[in-house]
C-alpha cells in the first residue's frame, strides 16, 4: 500500500492498484468488461483513449466507479452506478 511521508497508509483500506491501457481496444470497452466480470475496489475512468486505474484490496470490494470529468482544465471525480456507467 502507498505510504505518505510519515510512513502511514494513504488509504486505510490498503490494497494495490494499476494504471493500464490497451491501445487496440477502447478503455470504455475494457472498463465495462471489468465491471461485469471482476471484483475490484475502485475503477477510475478518464476517457476512452486514456489509461484505466483499477484498485483491489483484501476486504470486501466496493466496486466503486469514478468518472473523471474535465472541467476548467482540471479533473473532477463523479461517482457513478454500474447501470449509469453502462449507458456511456
Amino acid at each position: 500500500s502507498e505510504l505518505n511521508s510519515k510512513g502511514t497508509r494513504i488509504c486505510e483500506r490498503g490494497g494495490m492498484a494499476i494504471d493500464f491501457i490497451v491501445r487496440e481496444v477502447s478503455s470504455l470497452t475494457i472498463a465495462k468488461w471489468i465491471i461485469w466480470n471482476l471484483d475490484f475496489d475502485r475503477l477510475y475512468f478518464y476517457g476512452e483513449d486514456n489509461p484505466l486505474h483499477i484498485s483491489v484490496n483484501s476486504y470486501q470490494p466496493k466496486k466503486q466507479i469514478v468518472l473523471m470529468l474535465e472541467k476548467n482544465g482540471r479533473r473532477m471525480p463523479k461517482i457513478m452506478s454500474v447501470n449509469k456507467f453502462n449507458l456511456l
